[in-house]
């Protein structure tokens, strides 16, 4: 969806062709139109050129900042996913020995319900059964 709104910086207003949604293009203009007065602010006697630069620096400075934070997050997510990992693992692996040192026990009668009602261990089978 192409749409096209209109950004005033420095005094000159300019037509923006998007793919953004509305909502979404207006709150990229609206941030940059922010930096733009930011950089005009504090650059006063400086070329509207040079005010615009100072703009897509503070931009890019941000925008950076925001990068290695998310990487950060992504780092902490990882690791934390890893741990998590190791333990589920080490944990299914327990839970498994567990259930391989249990006595072979067989059911030595089962009820209509299919439930086993007395049990047979294996120490406790006659001999050659």
């Amino acid at each position: 969806m192409n749409s096209v709104i209109e950004i005033k910086l420095l005094g000159q207003v300019y037509g923006l062709k998007t793919d953004l949604n509305i909502s979404q293009a207006k709150a990229v203009a609206k941030c940059v139109e922010e930096k733009v007065e930011e950089a005009d602010k504090d650059s006063e006697g400086h070329s509207r050129l040079d005010t615009a630069v100072l703009a897509a620096l503070d931009i890019a400075g941000d925008f950076l900042e925001l990068q290695e934070k998310h990487a950060s997050l992504i780092d902490g997510i990882v690791t934390r996913s890893e741990f998590l990992l190791r333990r589920i693992e080490t944990k299914s692996l327990e839970s498994l020995a567990k259930r391989s040192a249990m006595p072979d026990v067989r059911c030595s009668s089962s009820g209509d319900d299919g439930l086993c009602h007395g049990r047979e261990d294996e120490d406790s089978r006659p001999e050659g059964a």
